[in-house]
């Protein structure tokens, strides 16, 4: 069977649209518009920890997620990440 060449593969992720550029530097910029004085290399270390505690809780729920969860887990990882922004809202 012949088909056509793939010229782009999108990944959908609970409504977010994934763009290849760092997750540092997404924050670092992000947090940047919101206060924070972080750059881009401690966004990245306070990022991988945050991910971290926010997947030891995950196996405590047998990795079983749903909408709820996963905008509870994207929360506490922004809060933690960007600790020196005052308004999260």
């Amino acid at each position: 069977m012949n088909h056509p060449p793939i010229h782009a593969v999108f990944f959908d992720v609970g409504g977010t649209l994934l763009h290849p550029v760092s997750v540092a530097r997404n924050y670092s910029r992000t947090g940047q518009k919101y206060g924070s004085k972080l750059g881009e290399d401690g966004m990245r270390e306070r990022f991988l920890a945050a991910f971290r505690r926010q997947e030891e809780h995950d196996r405590t729920l047998d990795w079983r997620t749903d909408d709820a969860r996963e905008l509870k887990r994207w929360q506490a990882i922004v809060r933690e990440v960007l600790h020196d922004v005052a308004d999260f809202e």
